[in-house]
Protein backbone atom coordinates (compact mmCIF):
# COMPACT_ATOMS: atom_id res chain seq x y z
CA UNK A 1 0.00 0.00 0.00
CA UNK A 2 2.75 2.44 0.84
CA UNK A 3 4.22 2.22 -2.65
CA UNK A 4 0.79 2.98 -4.14
CA UNK A 5 0.55 6.03 -1.89
CA UNK A 6 4.01 7.15 -2.97
CA UNK A 7 3.05 6.84 -6.65
CA UNK A 8 -0.17 8.78 -6.09
CA UNK A 9 1.65 11.47 -4.13
CA UNK A 10 4.29 11.72 -6.84
CA UNK A 11 1.64 12.09 -9.56
CA UNK A 12 -0.14 14.83 -7.60
CA UNK A 13 3.12 16.72 -7.04
CA UNK A 14 4.02 16.42 -10.72
CA UNK A 15 0.63 17.82 -11.75
CA UNK A 16 0.99 20.74 -9.32
CA UNK A 17 4.48 21.40 -10.65
CA UNK A 18 3.19 21.48 -14.24
CA UNK A 19 0.39 23.88 -13.28
CA UNK A 20 2.89 26.17 -11.58
CA UNK A 21 5.15 26.09 -14.64
CA UNK A 22 2.23 26.94 -16.92
CA UNK A 23 1.18 29.81 -14.66
CA UNK A 24 4.69 31.23 -14.55
CA UNK A 25 5.07 30.92 -18.30
CA UNK A 26 1.86 32.77 -19.08
CA UNK A 27 2.41 36.09 -20.86
CA UNK A 28 0.62 38.35 -18.33
CA UNK A 29 2.52 36.74 -15.47
CA UNK A 30 5.83 37.13 -17.30
CA UNK A 31 5.10 40.82 -17.95
CA UNK A 32 4.33 41.42 -14.27
CA UNK A 33 7.51 39.66 -13.19
CA UNK A 34 9.66 41.59 -15.67
CA UNK A 35 8.02 44.86 -14.62
CA UNK A 36 8.80 44.08 -11.00
CA UNK A 37 12.42 43.22 -11.80
CA UNK A 38 12.82 46.33 -13.99
CA UNK A 39 11.61 48.53 -11.14
CA UNK A 40 14.76 47.57 -9.19
CA UNK A 41 17.21 48.10 -12.05
CA UNK A 42 18.16 51.75 -11.30
CA UNK A 43 18.90 51.00 -7.64
CA UNK A 44 20.76 47.83 -8.61
CA UNK A 45 22.90 49.72 -11.13
CA UNK A 46 23.65 52.36 -8.49
CA UNK A 47 24.61 49.67 -5.95
CA UNK A 48 26.95 48.00 -8.45
CA UNK A 49 28.54 51.36 -9.28
CA UNK A 50 29.00 52.20 -5.58
CA UNK A 51 30.47 48.76 -4.93
CA UNK A 52 33.11 49.21 -7.63
CA UNK A 53 33.98 52.71 -6.39
CA UNK A 54 34.38 51.49 -2.82
CA UNK A 55 36.41 48.50 -4.00
CA UNK A 56 38.77 50.84 -5.89
CA UNK A 57 39.14 53.11 -2.84
CA UNK A 58 39.90 50.15 -0.61
CA UNK A 59 42.43 48.75 -3.08
CA UNK A 60 44.22 52.13 -3.29
CA UNK A 61 44.24 52.42 0.50
CA UNK A 62 45.77 48.94 0.89
CA UNK A 63 48.48 49.44 -1.72
CA UNK A 64 49.46 52.95 -0.64
CA UNK A 65 50.95 55.62 -2.88
CA UNK A 66 53.28 53.21 -4.67
CA UNK A 67 50.43 51.06 -5.83
CA UNK A 68 51.09 47.47 -6.73
CA UNK A 69 54.58 48.25 -8.02
CA UNK A 70 55.75 49.04 -4.49
CA UNK A 71 54.27 45.81 -3.21
CA UNK A 72 55.99 43.80 -5.94
CA UNK A 73 59.44 45.05 -4.89
CA UNK A 74 59.11 43.48 -1.44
Amino acid sequence: MSSANAVTSSAVNFRKSNETTRNLNSEPRRERILGFVDSFEPSLQRAIHDFHQNDDKLRRRKTGAGGLQGAEKI
